[in-house]
């Protein structure tokens, strides 16, 4: 059976990351692929209970995650080389065959852990933006890494402006199509609830970029009610006070915060007309996926490949503005208001049959497997 450690630096379950490491391991296991997920001991009880429900390998390393906390910084470059070490003897005493590094260009401690313990190494790119130190440490490293997994072209155009990529997958965020599945949701009932309810699901962070939402909800009419759910992570609190005080000064009174670490996102959708994706960057929005499988038209800034994908599927109900295009959005939500009071059906089947077609878990998970095995034959064959 092929072994693959997929390590990740955050041991919070925080994001489409997590949840695609978790949901893709399982069903590789059967087809003869054994995922040990590699996370930090720190604050990881809850993706802890989320592998467990799953069934899913996991090992919990004593390994720093960076933060801003000064006392934290100062112990991840201490602690630095000393864990690299460490997680390069633990893939060679447990006969890893490959190292799976699937947190973006800033996780490089195994990446460099990997090269060390002489283990084929897949470096999963998964963000479009990170602090210019991390992009250059990324482009020192990524000519000792042959093997990527790059979430889509954006991605690939960001991090290889220039010189593409030895070997490179594009492996998108998956989607449980058979669970985000319109026919077979419950709804939630929506406290506050308005006439065309919009929904945003993430964490709580600069990247995704709430400025936006707060400024849309001051210009429509008050009959839409933006509904953001996700949860809130200690470092994040500054910023979520800086964006309720924005909500105070702008005198916005049609958003509800529902901050938690939702696990039944689905449901959400369901309660909801429309999804706004506000982001400033994105590698393959999980959020998007999930709900264009639930028919939800989608609202976005343009992140990913979405525009791309609105231009050549003019059958989807998805439409994507640059953050700084007040207006078009603006425009975007009024017009679904009308088109609810005319009585229109804004649930649109096509977006769930793009989703279905291009990242359905079962895809996603066959690109995982058929991956892993060439990159193993390459390595038998060295």
């Amino acid at each position: 059976m092929l072994k693959v450690a997929n390590i990740f630096e955050d041991g919070r379950l925080s994001g489409g990351p997590q949840r695609r490491i978790a949901n893709v391991a399982k069903p590789l296991y059967a087809m003869g692929i054994d995922t040990i997920v590699v996370i930090p001991k720190d604050e990881s009880e809850e993706y802890v209970q989320y592998l467990q429900a799953r069934g899913v390998e996991y090992f919990l390393f004593d390994m720093t995650r960076p933060t801003k906390k000064y006392s934290q910084v100062v112990r991840y470059f201490l602690m630095f080389s000393i864990e690299i070490i460490k997680l390069a003897f633990y893939f060679r005493k447990n006969s890893i065959d490959l190292v799976h590094v699937s947190g973006g260009s800033w996780q490089i401690k195994g990446v460099i852990a990997g090269i060390l313990a002489g283990k084929k190494v897949i470096w999963h790119l998964n963000d479009a933006h990170v602090p210019n130190a991390v992009y250059k440490v990324f482009t020192f490293l990524r000519g000792h890494v042959q093997y990527f997994f790059i979430a889509s072209k954006k991605v690939e155009n960001y991090y290889f402006p220039d010189k593409k990529p030895l070997q490179k997958y594009f492996i998108g965020a998956p989607v449980d199509c058979s669970r985000f599945s319109p026919e077979i949701v419950e709804p939630v009932v929506l406290p506050q609830a308005g006439f065309l309810n919009v929904i945003t699901v993430a964490q709580i962070s600069p990247i995704k970029n709430l400025d936006l939402l707060v400024d849309i909800a001051s210009m429509v009419s008050p009959e839409i009610k933006f509904h953001f759910v996700g949860p809130v992570f200690p470092g994040q609190k500054d910023y979520l006070n800086q964006v309720k005080s924005r909500i105070v000064s702008k005198s916005v009174n049609n958003i509800v915060f529902h901050t938690m670490n939702c696990l039944d996102p689905e449901r959400y959708y369901k309660a909801a007309d429309v999804y706004f994706c506000t982001s400033k960057s994105e590698a393959s929005p999980t959020a998007v996926w999930e709900a264009m499988s639930m028919c939800l038209p989608v609202i976005s800034t343009d992140v990913s490949d979405l525009n791309e994908v609105s231009k050549t599927n003019k059958q989807l109900s998805l439409k994507v503005y640059h953050e700084s295009d007040l207006q078009g959005f603006c425009n975007a939500f009024e017009t679904l208001l009308e088109n609810k009071k005319q009585q229109d059906i804004l649930a649109n089947s096509e977006n769930r049959v793009y989703v279905k077609n291009n990242f359905d878990l079962s895809m996603i998970v066959d690109k995982h497997k058929r991956a892993y095995e060439e990159i193993a034959g390459v390595a038998h064959a060295v």
